[in-house]
């Protein structure tokens, strides 16, 4: 495929993106929300698929979809009551959101138009690559990972000790 045109894999993944970007965001009820980010999340993967990144692809399902909307659903489904009725969970000044935001977008598409984008023709080996990032992971970086993995842990068993806590301070047994 040309580096200047777009199949139609590409179009069908970016509109479900922004479609599932719009529940996202205007969706009230929050466990629909963050479903609607995990199909966002995929589809993202699935432009890295495009793009034949098939490690970064990886890497956005497992981390992202499987770790980061897993613990966001959890927190979700912690939260006593966070659908009722008498929590507010909207804002009044919608309007001036609005033009912030606009304003924002009308800055970024002019510095995108504004800028001249280099082209670059180097073919990569993904495979080796790959390789270096396993290496590198399971070899010179394993004790950080693994200490990264157990600060996870503590903290989501954390989050779920302190949910339980009752109003009184103590948690239920």
């Amino acid at each position: 495929m040309e580096p200047t045109t777009l199949g139609p894999a590409f179009w069908l993944l970016s509109t479900t993106i922004v479609v599932g970007s719009l529940g996202v965001v205007l969706l009230r009820n929050m466990v629909q929300s963050a479903l609607c980010l995990a199909g966002v999340l995929l589809m993202v993967g699935g432009l890295y698929l495009n793009l034949q990144a098939d490690l970064l692809a990886g890497f956005q399902v497992l981390i992202y979809v499987g770790a980061v909307i897993t613990l966001i659903l959890i927190g979700v489904m912690l939260i006593q009551n966070i659908a009722a009725r008498y929590i507010v969970q909207t804002n009044r000044r919608w309007g001036l959101s609005a033009v912030v935001s606009m304003a924002c977008c009308a800055l970024l598409i002019w510095i995108l138009d504004d800028t001249t984008w280099p082209v670059i023709h180097r073919v990569v080996d993904y495979r080796q690559q790959a390789k270096q990032l396993s290496i590198a992971l399971l070899d010179t970086y394993l004790l950080p990972f693994e200490v990264a993995s157990v600060l996870l842990l503590v903290a989501l068993v954390g989050a779920i000790v302190i949910a339980q806590q009752t109003e009184g301070g103590e948690a239920d047994e």
